[in-house]
């Protein structure tokens, strides 16, 4: 066994009032939440940690009981619902010595020592939807992983590797190095100790946490809902005089039957089944609860210890309750209390007198939910109305932020809409008016199509007031920044005024909805906008459509991938190289050719495709480069180099290769093609190639009149000059004839008196 002591041990199975989560551990560690962490009920654990792979995240400030110079083990249960393709943090200290992280293969990278040593798990030894025990440990010799307490993976540390800081710091649900690489899923039992265990030691812990299942299923074994006719946990405030009806299930979670004891005598606060409890101004004075169920009593009671009002329940008629089964209890007359207006609240079961069949230890405990209290006093035509100004389309392309405006404008011509202040309310925010905005969000690895947000970019979305209809009585500085909520598949916005402001008749509030980051999808969103705690009206709840498409438009403007384009279509990509391509035209299956055109981050490109060539202008016209005025099939216009032939590969074979060719098809005349040389009001001159050879020649293409030819040193075989062909041997004679080196032979000179034939012979050397 080792003698590693606990550091810390976050069961996470709930987060208290407070925001905290609790450290079971002598040390007291609670962490702090990023984000809003939930708790939900579960299977296996009975109550889990969910987080939503955005913003949510466990943090513990620095202190020295981090002090890990000895080695640690880390260990956590996860049930992750994505893995998101960058990795997700799941626990790591803020110095790196120990960092553990979960990859898009459902592998785990576990960092030692400030990175010395990574120990990656095998991929798939997370798989999605399942609950899996991890744990990391170092004894400063070698880092080790284990799965469900098996060893799978273990590194040595470099020799020489520097134990950890006297003081640290903790995050668990991110990356350590800022608020990115969000775990998306749920999370228990997150210990830490300052020595490695062994394979034996992870596996006690384990099986400890699963004996607290036990005991929490013992505890915990009914649960509750209480709803009303939509199947909500919503209770009306209303007028009316019968109430609503509502519905209270009750059911068994736990793997045995329950059975009710039997009681007699009347239902009191002291003898019955049941207890549904509710906070101070929850339910109305009147009417009165009813219960319709054969076999059952209520009764109302007021709640001395904390001021509210308590249904007391006793089944006169018990029968077993079979695991999984349900009570049903029908109630009506229940209504709500105006007093605190729209709000939240939390309403808990008790029970009592329960056993477990065939067990003769009570079973007893309670149980909370969440319950909405929603105003339905008032006119229900309240004249607000919300719509978009400036357009209702956004770019779904994943990645690009959008911007919407939204108008939530009093409709009437004559009648003002006052907008309670939290500080007039009487109640806070509870009483106070709100507009409450709301998106759907997408988690990476899902497709939502009626999604208006990624949840990757939730943090970063915005919605603020950014104008009024009367700048002067209604300013955009009455209103504050809205309260945001990040939920688990939405995003929330509660907008409040510390003072009590007017509306007036057809005055309009404008929002503006920056940041959002729109899934891949097309079709539509919705925008749900709910008006509560407006003086004189029920509350009221409205849905403004949003399209997405991948194309915006922007008044005569329509751009892909930007929401302000600056033509009348642009295109914005990511840098491509010629086999992608921001702009296709024509089939990509092989059939055909298909035109493409882009732009990579040095060069835009235009490229033809499918093994075909690109013709430019093949049916005619002129086609002009550096110049909108071409005179000829191709002109190219420039200061200087106006086309270069270059050559740049050098690793196959070279030799005789053609890099400019003037072709003439074939033709039943004669056709000399020249090469023109040409400046304006000064000279022109063409070579001209002809059967017999190049001619140079003046630029006039009716003139055959010859131009010299300057060179400095001129390779021939020989020289036609002016119908005389000197070969060469005959230049090798002048050459020796200018140099002085010629020889003369006098011969068969004749001696007649009269003369003669004299014969004159040049001999070169």
């Amino acid at each position: 066994m080792t003698t590693a002591d606990l550091i810390l041990h976050w069961h996470l199975d709930e987060v208290l009032a407070a925001g905290g989560v609790v450290d079971a551990s002598d040390n007291h560690l609670n962490g702090t939440p990023e984000g809003a962490p939930k708790s939900l009920p579960d299977e296996r654990f009975g109550s889990c940690l969910a987080l939503d792979g955005a913003a949510d995240a466990l943090t513990l400030g620095q202190t020295p009981r981090l002090a890990l110079t000895a080695g640690y083990t880390v260990e956590a249960w996860i049930n992750p619902g994505h893995f998101p393709a960058h990795g997700a943090g799941i626990a790591a200290t803020a110095a790196q010595v120990f960092a553990l992280a979960l990859a898009a293969d459902g592998s785990v990278d576990h960092v030692s020592a400030a990175g010395a040593a990574t120990v990656t798990a095998p991929p798939g030894s997370v798989p999605p939807g399942v609950w899996t025990h991890i744990a990391a440990t170092s004894d400063g010799q070698a880092a080790r992983t284990y799965i469900n307490a098996t060893l799978v993976a273990e590194r040595p540390l470099p020799t020489g590797t520097a134990p950890g800081p006297a003081a640290d710091a903790m995050v668990v649900g991110r990356l350590a190095q800022g608020p990115l690489g969000h775990y998306d899923g749920r999370l228990v039992h997150v210990r830490v100790y300052d020595g490695p265990l062994t394979e034996a030691e992870i596996g006690l812990d384990m099986a400890e946490d699963e004996a607290e299942l036990a005991a929490f299923v013992r505890s915990h074994p009914v649960d509750f809902e209480l709803a009303n006719q939509d199947q909500h946990p919503v209770l009306f405030i209303d007028d009316g005089l019968l109430g609503q009806p509502m519905t209270l299930t009750v059911r068994n979670t736990s793997r045995q039957e329950i059975t009710l004891r039997p009681l007699t005598g009347p239902v009191s606060a002291v003898n019955h089944h049941l207890a549904l409890r509710f906070r101070p101004q929850t339910l109305a004075a009147t009417p009165e609860p009813v219960l319709n169920a054969p076999g059952w009593q209520v009764l109302r009671a007021p709640d001395p210890s904390t001021g509210g009002d308590t249904l007391y329940f006793l089944c006169t008629a018990p029968a077993p309750l079979r695991p999984g089964a349900g009570l049903t209890l029908p109630l009506t007359g229940m209504n709500a209390d105006g007093r605190g207006g729209t709000r939240g609240t939390r309403v808990e079961l008790g029970y009592q007198q329960l056993t477990f069949t065939g067990e003769t230890d009570e079973l007893s405990g309670s149980r909370l939910q969440f319950l909405d209290v929603v105003n339905h006093l008032g006119r229900t035509d309240i004249p607000l109305r919300a719509a978009f100004s400036g357009g209702n389309r956004v770019l779904s392309d994943g990645s690009t932020p959008n911007t919407l405006r939204l108008r939530v404008a009093n409709a009437s011509h004559d009648q003002p809409l006052t907008l309670t202040g939290t500080a007039d309310s009487g109640d806070g925010a509870d009483g106070a008016t709100s507009v409450v905005v709301t998106l759907d969000v997408e988690h990476a690895g899902e497709s939502t199509d009626w999604a208006l947000l990624t949840a990757g970019a939730a943090p970063a979305a915005t919605l603020a007031v950014t104008g009024t209809s009367d700048p002067a009585g209604l300013p955009v500085t009455a209103f504050p920044q809205p309260l945001r909520e990040i939920g688990a598949q939405s995003l929330q916005w509660k907008l409040t005024v510390p003072r009590t402001v007017t509306v007036p008749p057809t005055g309009w509030l404008e929002l503006t909805l920056a940041g959002l980051v729109v899934p891949a999808s097309l079709g539509q969103s919705q925008v749900y906008v709910s008006y509560v705690n407006v003086p004189g009206y029920a509350d009221a709840a409205t849905a403004v459509t949003v399209e997405k498409s991948p194309l915006l438009f922007a008044g005569q403007r329509a751009g892909l991938g930007t929401t302000a384009p600056q033509a009348k279509l642009q295109i914005v990509d990511a840098p491509t190289d010629p086999n992608s391509g921001s702009l296709v035209l024509g089939p990509t299956d092989g059939t055909s050719s298909n035109l493409r055109m882009g732009y990579h981050t040095g060069y835009s490109w235009i490229q033809s495709h499918g093994s075909r060539p690109l013709a430019l202008n093949p049916i005619g016209n002129n086609v002009g480069i550096g110049t909108a005025a071409p005179s000829s099939p191709l002109t190219v216009s420039a200061a200087a180099a106006h086309l270069q032939l270059r050559r740049d590969t050098v690793d196959v074979q070279a030799g005789n290769l053609l890099f400019l060719e003037l072709f003439q098809a074939q033709s039943s005349t004669q056709t000399n093609p020249s090469i023109r040389f040409h400046q304006w009001n000064s000279f022109w001159h063409r070579i001209e190639a002809r059967p017999e050879g190049f001619h140079l020649k003046t630029g006039d293409l009716t003139s055959d009149a010859l131009v010299d030819l300057y060179a400095s040193t001129l390779y021939v075989q020989q020289l036609n000059l002016g119908g005389l062909l000197v070969r060469l041997h005959d230049a090798e004679v002048l050459n020796q004839l200018s140099s002085g080196e010629l020889q003369v032979e006098l011969y068969d000179i004749p001696h007649s008196r009269s003369g003669g034939t004299w014969t004159l012979r040049l001999v070169g050397q």
